[in-house]
């Protein structure tokens, strides 16, 4: 069973969940694989980027001295040695008063400094015909101007995103060092839950909290690795909860949390030797949440059965501790809003209040604030959080904002 001690405040809670999820060992992926994971080492560059100078125009490669004198009045008529597209190099040296072709990327032959645009020329079969003169270094891109090799590129705690893999691509680095997804096994516990597209019959309810749950693990960048609808029955539950320990970093049981005749799984992990860290807080909804370790290292939660709850507790807690996990930064993204509208709930417990909020911080709280009305949160955004220590909260207040994530 779970152990009573008296409520712990939402501060310490998150503090302690912070405390007892620890990054997961180290992985090497290929970089693409590496999407979204976080960096478990800085990465230095291997090479210049560009490696080598080139030109950043398609136009002609010239020596800015063979233009000094060059006005569109008396122009200067160059022969044309060589075409250089990317990809390819240029013979070891040109003869003087002559130019190149060059196409951007390419890399620029020894000896010249410059590049003038194709459009501001004028060419024929075997020369070519300069308006202007030009400075050195125009129009050319070079070696390590992007990059410098040895330089830290990316630091440890990088989360990898489209952006990092295109640099990491261009360097010539193929694998990384992240921390891995963690994996999560979810139970579901319920004789009343029939799955949707089953008829229902007296008493039953539709099984939605591990689906939901399941996209909330997705979504904060976990692992489903199983996800179980087990009876009201401590053998089954006992069961599915050794079996979630001996795949996954982290298991959830949905319902079965509290104090009722059916309620089997406290005593499923005490029976595993599961290390309560704390049991019941002053929240709402959620408060008979539990927290728990099993060695050497995995985490557990018990989440309520009530829907509402269910999805609180796993926007909060469980993203956060995923993202301990992962190497992210432990912090939930709170912003601060103002109130639209007062609001009146219990002294003595936070509430995590359903609310839509918009681009300006405008918080409207919905009506239907119960844990069971999956209505309301369908209909937010977003979830307040709304301070233990006040009954009343008055139109204008400000307080903490967190958005619901945004499924890709």
């Amino acid at each position: 069973m779970c152990v009573n001690t008296p409520l712990i405040d939402i501060d310490s809670a998150w503090q302690l969940v912070r405390e007892h999820a620890k990054r997961l060992l180290p992985i090497t992926l290929s970089v693409d694989e590496a999407q979204g994971l976080t960096l478990a080492e800085p990465i230095f560059a291997p090479i210049h980027l560009p490696p080598f100078d080139n030109s950043a125009v398609d136009g002609f490669a010239v020596r800015s001295t063979d233009l000094a004198s060059a006005t569109k009045a008396y122009p200067i008529q160059l022969r044309l040695a060589y075409t250089l597209a990317a990809g390819q190099t240029a013979p070891a040296a040109f003869s003087p008063h002559t130019t190149v072709h060059i196409m951007t990327g390419a890399p620029i032959p020894d000896g010249f400094d410059a590049v003038v645009m194709q459009e501001h020329v004028t060419p024929d079969e075997n020369s070519v015909c300069f308006h202007d003169e030009i400075s050195r270094k125009q129009n050319i891109r070079f070696a390590g101007e992007d990059v410098r090799a040895d330089a830290q590129v990316l630091s440890r705690g990088t989360r990898i995103n489209a952006n990092h893999i295109g640099l990491l691509h261009a360097l010539g680095i193929s694998q990384v060092k992240v921390y891995p997804r963690p994996r999560v096994a979810i139970i579901a516990t319920g004789s009343e839950l029939v799955l949707p597209g089953q008829q229902l019959s007296g008493g039953q309810v539709y099984y939605c909290n591990g689906a939901m749950l399941e996209a909330l693990i997705k979504d904060a960048g976990g692992q489903v690795v199983s996800a179980l609808h087990v009876q009201d029955d401590f053998a089954k539950t006992k069961h599915a909860i050794e079996q979630g320990l001996s795949m996954a970093d982290v298991v959830i049981t949905v319902g079965g949390i509290s104090v009722g005749k059916y309620d089997f799984a406290g005593a499923a992990f005490q029976a595993l030797g599961v290390m309560q860290v704390f049991y019941q807080g002053a929240w709402r909804p959620g408060k008979p949440l539990f927290f728990g370790r099993a060695e050497p290292s995995k985490l557990v939660f018990g989440v309520p059965g009530n829907p509402v709850a269910c999805y609180v507790m796993g926007h909060t807690f469980v993203t956060m501790a995923l993202h301990c996990m992962m190497g992210r930064h432990s912090e939930l993204a709170w912003r601060i809003g103002k109130l639209v509208d007062g609001f009146q709930k219990k002294l003595g417990f936070a509430a995590f209040a359903r609310c839509t909020a918009d681009d300006n911080g405008t918080i409207k709280i919905l009506p239907g604030q119960g844990s069971h009305e999956l209505g309301t949160l369908a209909a937010a955004n977003a979830l307040c959080l709304l301070p233990a220590d006040q009954e009343t909260l008055y139109e204008g207040q400000l307080v903490k904002y967190l958005h619901f994530p945004q499924s890709v």
